[in-house]
């Protein structure tokens, strides 16, 4: 019988139009295998029309591969077979791992391959998140560029792939995009304050480090909540005095 990691071999079968007879079954007395690895990865089978031994590769089989079927005459053509099809050692008939290794980034490629399904949703929350982290750390734009960075993000969701994208430029317009879209809400949310809006002035240094002035405003909202937003930010040169500031 053949290992468990193979499929059982058949007690016959046909090949260009010759039939292959399992040697085991043909005959009362078991063959002699003897103690080569060859003997690992296949068996004997009588080629019917000449009644000749050849070999029955399981690693082929198992692969779905053509039968080389060898004649048995040594084991050195069953070696060079097992080590360049197969990958297995001649010297200590072990398997040899594959040397081509995917990349980080290929591996997960291929996981996104078969996982592309992805709210809608989700995917503007995932960008407003995003866009959230970017201006608060003060994230350069290039970063999203770095392929750690990218095979990271991959790693916890393939699936982002599709929809990360590969410029600076990109996330620099999903910014800009979400700028526009802030700016808008609160208009709105100023024109239907329950309060009057007070204005305030608030000087604050820049991690660059720049002297900025705060133009801050106040009110009471829809819901009667207090609410607190920057209006706008600018640069101040020279001294923090109250006519500079004016």
């Amino acid at each position: 019988p053949a290992p468990l990691q193979y499929p059982e071999p058949p007690d016959e079968f046909v090949q260009d139009n010759i039939t292959y007879l399992n040697r085991e079954k043909t005959t009362k007395k078991a063959a002699r295998l003897g103690s080569s690895h060859v003997w690992k990865y296949g068996l004997r089978y009588i080629r019917d029309s000449d009644k000749k031994e050849v070999y029955y590769c399981h690693e082929c089989a198992a692969g779905k591969h053509k039968q080389e079927l060898f004649i048995i005459n040594g084991t050195s053509g069953v070696r060079n077979h097992l080590e360049q099809k197969h990958q297995i050692d001649p010297q200590s008939g072990i398997k040899k791992r594959s040397r081509t290794r995917k990349s980080v980034l290929e591996q997960q490629r291929s996981a996104a391959a078969t996982n592309t399904f992805f709210w809608k949703d989700s995917i503007e929350k995932f960008k407003e998140l995003l866009v959230r982290w970017i201006v608060y750390c003060h994230i350069a734009f290039f970063q999203f560029e770095n392929q750690y960075f990218r095979e990271l993000l991959f790693f916890l969701n393939p699936a982002l792939l599709s929809h990360l994208p590969k410029a600076a430029k990109t996330i620099r317009s999903w910014v800009m995009d979400a700028f526009r879209s802030k700016k808008q809400r609160l208009r709105e949310d100023l024109r239907q304050a329950r309060s009057r809006i007070s204005i305030s002035f608030d000087l604050w240094t820049s991690p660059n480090p720049y002297a900025v002035l705060g133009v801050i405003a106040m009110w009471i909202d829809t819901a009667g909540k207090r609410q607190t937003t920057v209006l706008g930010i600018r640069r101040v040169y020279g001294e923090h005095t109250g006519e500079n500031i004016g």
